[in-house]
């Protein structure tokens, strides 16, 4: 029998409906899904699924009318719901099912039609549901009488519905508070983690740059102290070189029977105080070829001073050219022997040293350098350097002429005089080494008389001044009493 509801009962449930809190929609529904739970759990399957119906339809409802109130609860209640509904409909459908043979008649449905009516009943279902559900409302609406109601029943409901809301936007606001603590302390654990993370990578940083730098400051210091090694053996093997010279010309002299002369001996060698340099020394034993025009022209004229014994013009025309060029070895070198020459030892010296230091193998500074130690008297330094030039230019007459002088001086004949004869060897016409040897011979013991005039003659030939001691030595003795 069709049931017909007037339009004024109608609306009278529509509005209570509306009237409603979805606060207080959803404590409903949720009391239906209990009591559906509980007749689920004791064995009353059709009454469970009746209320699962009535809720699940009111959900619906609930999430149309309110689309914005806790979608995430509606949510979960309808998915709750469906998986209740699941094995009651499954169990329906088997009871429902005509045993197989019963009809033996009708003809069996296929699958799709299966499904078309299984929907069918689906939906008719649930239009017996909303429609039970709209009579019940209608129903409660109907029967609640204002007049029936107690004012001050009225009042604690209404107050009690105010307690509930105020306790549910409290419990909301926990919610919310509680939610947000939490994700302050997941945002903050996040933060610490990323910090130390941070720290940690920085710290490593760090300590690999500073390794880095460590390594470096270690690998220049470690180049410094090789390139200085390098350095340091250079000047070793150099004072090695300098030092094995020295003693291999001392070792020649200490080899050759030393036999003192006596002072007049000694007074022979040196009948001019000392030789002066030979004209003309100081021009021409380094070449000037880088120096300018100009100073060329200074130096040649210094030159030509020098070998007319003119010093103290040759020495102004040197400085002049060494203002051109302050570390020219030639300049330097020529200069110190016009100061030799002059008798003013320390700035010959000083010259000489700015000379070696820019060339130490210049044989020339050496030569000079050792005739001024022996003018000093001192022979030993003298020997050294001499010792040095003679091996940097085994072709100098002047080296081994003042290496003579320096040999005679320690007593040392016989190095002396071989000194002496590779002097005139290498100059045939130096004047001072025939009379140097001269002198030699005749002081020997026994003395060679013949040998000592033959190079004192040689020595006059080539200019040198006579010497009246070494005259009266000579024609004291016969060349009879010589040959016995």
């Amino acid at each position: 029998m069709r049931t017909f509801r007037t339009p004024g009962v109608l609306v009278l449930a529509a509005f209570m409906l509306q009237a409603e809190t979805p606060d207080g929609q959803y404590v409903r529904i949720y009391n239906l899904i209990q009591q559906a739970d509980i007749l689920s759990g004791t064995g009353g399957n059709d009454q469970a699924r009746q209320k699962y119906l009535d809720a699940q339809a009111e959900l619906k409802t609930l999430r149309k009318t309110h689309p914005g109130w806790n979608e995430s609860v509606v949510e979960y209640r309808l998915n709750y719901i469906a998986k209740k509904l699941d094995p009651l409909t499954l169990n329906d459908k088997r009871a429902s099912q005509p045993v197989a043979g019963r009809e033996t008649g009708a003809p069996s449905a296929t699958g799709e039609s299966a499904g078309l009516v299984e929907l069918l009943q689906d939906q008719n279902r649930q239009l017996a549901a909303d429609k039970e559900l709209l009579q019940a409302r209608l129903k409660e609406a109907l029967t609640a009488q204002p007049a029936a109601v107690d004012p001050r029943e009225l009042a604690r409901a209404e107050e009690k519905i105010r307690t509930l809301r105020k306790e549910v936007e409290v419990l909301r606001a926990n919610l919310e508070r509680v939610l947000e603590e939490k994700l302050k302390e997941s945002r903050l654990r996040r933060d610490t983690e990323l910090t130390a993370k941070t720290r940690a990578i920085e710290k490593e940083l760090a300590e690999a740059r500073t390794i880095a730098h460590t390594n470096a400051a270690m690998v220049l210091a470690l180049q410094t102290a090789l390139k200085a090694a390098q350095r340091e053996r250079v000047e070793v093997e150099t004072r090695l070189t300098n030092q094995l010279s020295v003693l291999s010309t001392r070792l020649d002299a200490v080899e050759a029977r030393k036999t003192p002369y006596t002072p007049e001996e000694l007074a022979l060698f040196r009948p001019r105080e000392l030789d002066p340099l030979s004209a003309g020394a100081g021009s021409d034993k380094e070449p000037f070829h880088t120096l300018p025009a100009a100073a060329g022209s200074l130096v040649a004229e210094a030159g030509r001073a020098f070998s007319a014994r003119r010093y103290e013009e040759a020495e102004k025309k040197y400085s002049q050219a060494l203002r051109f060029d302050e570390k020219n070895v030639a300049v330097l070198a020529n200069l110190a022997a016009v100061q030799i020459e002059r008798n003013r030892p320390a700035e010959a010296e000083s010259n000489l040293r700015r000379a070696l230091t820019a060339d130490p193998k210049d044989a020339f500074s050496l030569s000079l350098l050792g005739l001024l130690k022996v003018r000093q008297g001192k022979y030993d330094e003298a020997l050294d350097v001499l010792g040095r030039a003679a091996r940097i230019d085994p072709q100098n007459a002047l080296t081994f002429q003042y290496l003579g002088v320096a040999l005679v001086e320690k007593g040392l004949r016989e190095p002396a005089e071989s000194a002496f004869r590779r002097a005139i060897k290498l100059a045939p016409g130096n004047g001072d080494a025939h009379h140097h040897l001269a002198v030699v011979y005749a002081s020997q013991r026994p003395p060679s008389l013949e040998l000592a005039r033959w190079h004192y003659q040689k020595a006059l030939e080539t200019g040198h001044p006579k010497d009246p001691g070494l005259e009266r030595i000579l024609s004291a003795k016969k060349p009879a009493a010589e040959l016995k």
